[in-house]
């Protein structure tokens, strides 16, 4: 049986239970999420507010950055605007998601 968050539930939390659906091992430490699955690192970023999608430099065989579909666009513009950065987006729905840009 899947538990899925409510809709109001952190984004933090509802980022991390999409990729546990997706079987996943989702672990977190110095303020950072990772979900791992076979040998794919995953570095998950949840983005509360488009302007706020830190740099980084990803030791994580993938980047996922996961936001409310109602930023989606500014999101997705941001990551276009980064040099060098492939990076998926996936958007969140109440307690749907959808993947909306993979690298």
């Amino acid at each position: 049986m899947v538990t899925k968050p409510h809709a109001e539930a952190p984004l933090s939390l509802r980022a991390r239970t999409v990729f546990e659906d997706l079987g996943y091992k989702v672990v977190s430490e110095n303020g950072e999420m990772e979900a791992r699955r076979g040998n794919k690192n995953v570095e998950v970023v949840p983005v509360s507010e488009p302007g706020d999608i830190p740099e980084t430099d990803s030791r994580h065989d993938k980047l996922c950055f996961v936001a409310e579909d109602d930023a989606l666009d500014e999101v997705e513009q941001t990551v276009d605007e980064l040099e060098g950065l492939e990076a998926a987006v996936i958007g969140l729905d109440g307690g749907d998601y959808s993947v909306v840009r993979s690298p």
